[in-house]
C-alpha cells in the first residue's frame, strides 16, 4: 500500500466537488484521536532532546526582527501582538535555551508538521526553513530567526485551528466565530506545560470532526486514486436486470459477488448494494443509476478529500461551546434535529430554500413561538412570484385569502386588486404594496411559526403543503425553513415555560387567533451547511452541495494558498 506525502508548497486547480446525528453533527460526543503519519520534521523534533538548562539571554537580532515586523520579507501574521508579547519578556526568548530550541518548540513542531490531518497547509507555517534552521548550528543570528519564525507559526496555526480562514464572502457569516486573539495564543504557550496537548486541544472535539479527521488521514495513507475510474452507462440510467459492460466496475465498487457467466448482469445483490448507497447519501433508494446516483460515485478521490476539507473547516467556524439544549438544521441533509444534552429528542424532515434562493446558515436566539400566523408576502416572492401571476389574472391574491394593502396618504388601505394596472407595476410601486395573508388553513406558515429574529427575515414555520415533506429533495422553498413536526419544536422551544402543556398548544392552535407565546428560557437555533454528517449508527455520511457552497469554499481556500497538497510517496 502506497504512503502518501504532503508536498510542502501550493497548487492551483484543485478539481471541485460539486437522531443521534445533530448531537454527533455538533459535537456532544468523543471519539479516539487519529494516529498521526511522522515527516522528516516531525521525526526531527522527535529525536532531539532537551540539555540541561542553561541562562536565557537575549539573543542580539531579537528585537531588529520585532521592530521590523517581518522576517526575510515575510510579514509577522500580527507584528503588534508579538510586539507587545516579547515587550512583557522583556525581549527573553521563548522557544530558544541556551541549549538551542527547547521542548515547546519541538511540540510546536510536532503540531504544525500534523496541520494537514486538520485540513490545514503546514507550507503556511514556514515549515520548511524551520526544519533547515533547527538543523543548522546555533548561531545567535539564526536563533532569533527561529525564534521569530516559531512565533509567527504558532500565531497563524492558533488563527486557523480556531475560526475562519478563507471564504468569508461565501455564504452567511454569523454563524462564524472569530479566530483566536493573537495575545491569547501566545499565553498559553507561555504558560503551557504539554504545549503539543493544548495546542490540539484547540480543534474542534466533536465526533464528525474527528471522523472526517480520521477519513482524510486514511485517504492519504491509501494514495490518490491513480488507478480510479469513473462509471459511465451512456445517455440512459441503469436499471436492475440490465446489462453493461461497466457493470463490473460497478460491481467492484461495493464488492458484490459476480453471477455465475452472468459478469456484465445488474443482478439483485448488486442493486440492493446500489440501493443502500442511495440511502446513505440521501438519495432515492430505488436502485437505478441515473444521473444523480452517478454523479455521487463518480465522485473522484480528489473531491471526496476536498469534500472533507470544506466540511473541517466548517465545523471551526461553530461555537465549540453550546448550551444544554439547542435545534440544529443542515442544510443539505435537509434535517432538523433538537438536541438535550447528548441526547436528541426530535429529528425531522425539513423543507429549505431553492438554489436560487439559498436558505442561508446562520446562528439565532429563539425568542418564542407564534400560533396561527399570518403571513406578509416577502419582497422577493411579491416580485418574482407573484407579480408575473397578478398580470395574467388579478384575482390570484383572493384565491389565496391574500389582502392587497397600498400606501396612501401615508396610511395603508385596503384596495381591488382588479384595481391595479400590474403590467405597469414597477419594484418601487410593489415597496408601497403588502399582501398580507390571514390566519388559517391556507396560510403558508401553516399554524406555527418559531420567532428568532436575525438579519435574513428567515425562519423556521409549518407549511400548508405538508405532502411535500415526501420528496427527496427538499429544496423547495425561498429561504426559510418549513418543518414536518412543528408542534413538537414548539413544544420543545416552549418545554421551560412555567404551566406548558401539548393541551396548551392544543387549545391555542384550535381557538384560530394570532398569539405569540414568549420562550422563558430561549435557547440558539444553528443554520448550518454540512455536506458530511453522521447518521445514528455514527458513520460518515457524505451529502450533495445543493448550494455549490463547498465548491466555492475550496475555491477561495485554494486562492489563499490555505489548502495542503498530496501526491503519492
Amino acid at each position: 500500500m502506497a504512503i502518501c506525502a504532503l508536498v510542502s508548497k501550493n497548487h492551483r486547480g484543485l478539481p471541485l466537488i460539486a437522531g443521534l446525528s445533530a448531537a454527533l453533527l455538533l459535537g456532544c460526543m468523543q471519539i479516539a484521536g487519529a494516529a498521526e503519519i511522522p515527516s522528516p520534521v516531525l521525526q526531527l523534533a522527535a529525536a532531539e532532546t532537551d540539555l540541561p538548562a542553561l541562562p536565557v539571554r537575549e539573543a542580539p537580532d531579537l528585537r531588529t526582527y520585532i521592530a521590523a515586523g517581518k522576517i526575510d520579507g515575510r510579514k509577522l501574521s500580527d507584528a503588534q501582538a508579538i510586539r507587545a508579547f516579547y515587550a512583557a519578556r522583556s525581549n527573553a526568548p521563548l522557544w530558544i535555551g541556551g541549549n538551542g530550541p527547547n521542548r515547546a518548540a519541538h511540540d510546536l513542531v510536532s503540531v504544525l508538521d500534523q496541520a494537514w490531518t486538520h485540513g490545514l497547509n503546514p507550507a503556511k507555517y514556514d515549515l520548511q526553513a524551520i526544519d533547515q534552521m533547527m538543523k543548522s548550528g546555533s548561531e545567535a543570528q539564526n536563533r532569533s530567526a527561529l525564534e521569530i519564525r516559531l512565533t509567527d507559526a504558532l500565531v497563524r496555526y492558533g488563527r486557523d485551528i480556531t475560526g475562519t480562514r478563507a471564504g468569508r464572502s461565501e455564504g452567511a457569516t454569523s454563524i462564524r466565530r472569530t479566530p483566536m486573539d493573537a495575545g491569547r495564543i501566545l499565553s498559553l504557550a507561555e504558560n503551557s506545560s504539554n504545549l503539543e496537548k493544548d495546542l490540539t486541544d484547540l480543534a474542534p472535539r466533536g465526533a464528525l470532526y474527528r471522523a472526517l479527521q480520521a477519513e482524510l488521514i486514511r485517504m492519504v495513507k491509501e494514495g490518490t486514486g491513480a488507478d480510479w475510474k469513473s462509471l459511465d452507462f451512456g445517455h440512459h440510467p441503469l436499471y436492475p436486470g440490465d446489462s453493461h459492460p461497466m457493470v463490473p466496475l460497478l460491481r467492484a465498487r461495493f464488492g458484490t459477488p459476480v453471477p455465475e457467466n452472468r459478469q456484465n448482469f445488474y443482478d439483485d445483490s448488486l442493486a440492493k448494494a446500489v440501493a443502500t448507497f442511495q440511502k446513505d447519501h440521501k438519495l432515492q433508494a430505488d436502485a437505478i443509476v441515473g444521473p444523480k446516483t452517478l454523479a455521487v460515485l463518480n465522485q473522484s478521490p480528489t473531491a471526496r478529500r476536498n469534500q472533507i476539507l470544506a466540511n473541517m473547516e466548517r465545523l471551526r467556524w461553530l461555537d465549540q461551546e453550546r448550551p444544554n439544549r439547542y435545534i440544529i438544521v443542515n442544510i443539505p441533509s435537509q434535517t432538523l434535529w433538537a438536541v438535550a444534552g447528548e441526547k436528541v429528542l426530535h429529528e425531522m424532515k425539513v423543507i429549505v430554500g431553492k438554489p436560487v434562493r439559498g436558505t442561508k446558515d446562520f446562528k439565532a436566539t429563539i425568542t418564542g413561538v407564534r400560533f396561527n400566523p399570518t403571513w406578509t408576502v416577502p419582497p422577493t416572492i411579491k416580485r418574482k412570484d407573484f407579480l408575473p401571476k397578478l398580470v395574467n389574472d388579478p384575482g390570484y391574491l383572493s384565491q389565496k385569502g391574500i389582502t392587497l394593502l397600498q400606501k396612501q396618504g401615508g396610511k395603508m388601505v385596503r384596495v381591488d386588486p382588479y384595481e391595479i394596472d400590474w403590467a405597469s407595476v414597477n419594484g418601487s410601486d410593489l415597496s408601497q404594496m403588502s399582501m398580507v395573508q390571514g390566519a388559517g388553513d391556507r396560510n403558508a406558515l401553516g399554524k406555527v411559526r418559531v420567532l428568532m429574529p436575525n438579519p435574513y427575515d428567515m425562519y423556521l414555520h409549518d407549511t400548508s403543503s405538508p405532502e411535500l415533506f415526501a420528496e427527496e429533495e427538499r429544496t423547495l422553498s425561498s429561504g426559510c425553513v418549513r418543518i414536518e413536526n412543528p408542534e413538537a419544536v414548539a413544544d420543545f422551544i416552549l418545554s421551560g415555560n412555567e404551566g406548558w402543556s401539548s393541551e396548551k398548544m392544543k387549545s391555542l392552535i384550535d381557538k384560530g387567533r394570532t398569539v405569540d407565546i414568549k420562550a422563558e428560557k430561549q435557547i440558539p437555533v444553528y443554520i448550518i451547511y454540512q455536506t458530511a454528517w453522521l447518521d445514528s449508527r455514527g458513520q460518515l455520511v457524505f451529502g450533495q452541495d445543493v448550494y455549490g457552497r463547498d465548491r466555492d469554499l475550496i475555491r477561495a481556500l485554494d486562492s489563499a494558498d490555505d489548502l495542503p497538497v498530496f501526491r503519492a510517496g
